[in-house]
């Protein structure tokens, strides 16, 4: 599945801009479309690369795994429940709502988009 990944620097432009535009009242919702997402496979692959580690390997757990490591680490029962349904939601492409026809894998959205690419953003984390 394709997961939708956005730069947390990305967020916080649009987020400040609206905290000194004042543009907003009460609770707001507001989908921030990045660059074309990505699948855990191939994010995988980028940071393998990054790190000079060409064979990384992604290794999906089962749900059940996740959910009794989750409670070893100390999680509350619903807790976990509740992260392994997410991540049995973002594995079979049905946490996001709808995509546009742009294919980018990014919900629908009328405002701002993120630009920084994951190769960027690990250029940026990963520095030697």
């Amino acid at each position: 599945a394709l997961i939708p990944m956005v730069a947390t620097a990305d967020v916080a432009a649009v987020a400040v801009e609206h905290l000194v535009s004042r543009d907003f009242s009460g609770y707001t919702v507001k989908a921030l479309p990045g660059p074309p997402a990505r699948t855990m496979r191939k994010a995988t692959a980028l940071i393998g690369e990054r790190l000079a580690l060409a064979e990384l390997p992604y290794v999906q757990f089962p749900p059940d795994d996740v959910q009794g490591a989750l409670l070893a680490a100390g999680l509350s029962r619903e807790a976990a429940s509740l992260l392994v349904e997410m991540m049995v939601a973002v594995n079979e492409g049905r946490h996001f709502g709808p995509d546009d026809s742009s294919g980018t894998g990014h919900p629908v959205a009328d405002g701002p988009q993120g630009a920084t690419t994951l190769e960027a953003f690990l250029n940026e984390a990963l520095t030697a």
